[in-house]
């Protein structure tokens, strides 16, 4: 009995230590979307929920050589009580990857002193998105940033020019479920659930990180990058998104 009893001990403390190391192992997914009646590519870098980790310079230096022209930080950049220097130095990390870095608010972000993230994303060209869009890559990308749902402000702008390609970001994957326009959207990323951070036998307190269709397009789920309260993973690994939209041959 003791030796059961240790047995399961040992093989409980093993679990947790790889639940902690996965927590800190980070996983760039390629994606390839096709997007009918384009004629340029574009490769986008997705990375949400950051809340208190470090992004990794040399982990930053082989994403850059992806030729990434623009970054997308879908929102939970950071949580309460994270050092602001922690999300200085991030977004200086993050900076280097494009000359695009875009943002939107995540309900961790609406936490923190607003005043002091926005002096950061002025040090480092970061545009911010509040129900707001903009142009990139030579206006071939339209990118359209909503609020976070815990506003209750957050609406979904309808597509106004159908030539370009057209991205949908919302840290909450509910917002876009609400919208019909949402729908209009070649791609729709979101993050917020962690994909459930911990999940067993497949099964999670949150919606698991996947790709789904959307509408006219494909919405993804990220697990995110970082996690909350408990620095601890088990099927939902973290992840960013390295995201190549090809026009269709």
């Amino acid at each position: 009995m003791i030796g059961v009893v240790a047995l399961l001990f040992v093989m409980g403390i093993g679990l947790l230590v790889y639940m902690g190391v996965e927590a800190k192992r980070c996983r760039v997914r390629t994606h390839r979307l096709i997007v009918a009646g384009q004629s340029q590519p574009v490769t986008l870098l997705f990375i949400s929920d950051v809340h208190r980790r470090v992004i990794k310079e040399h982990w930053v230096n082989k994403v850059i050589e992806s030729q990434v022209d623009v970054v997308i930080i879908g929102g939970d950049l950071l949580e309460r009580g994270t050092p602001l220097s922690r999300t200085d130095e991030n977004l200086r990390v993050l900076s280097q990857i494009a000359d695009d870095v875009l943002f939107v608010y995540g309900n961790h972000d609406m936490n923190v002193a607003k005043p002091s993230l926005v002096r950061l994303f002025q040090k480092h060209g970061v545009r911010t998105l509040e129900n707001e869009h903009a142009w990139v890559n030579e206006g071939s990308l339209h990118v359209f940033g909503t609020k976070d749902h815990t506003s209750s402000q957050a609406v979904v702008q309808p597509i106004s020019n159908r030539a370009s390609i057209n991205v949908l970001i919302s840290h909450n994957p509910h917002v876009p479920r609400m919208y019909r326009d949402s729908q209009d959207y070649d791609l729709i990323l979101s993050g917020h659930t962690h994909g459930g951070q911990i999940r067993i036998f497949g099964f999670g307190i949150r919606e698991a990180g996947k790709w789904q269709p959307f509408g006219a397009g494909q919405l993804l789920i990220s697990n995110g990058f970082g996690t909350r309260r408990l620095p601890l993973r088990l099927g939902a690994p973290a992840e960013v998104h390295l995201i190549r939209i090809a026009p269709s041959e």
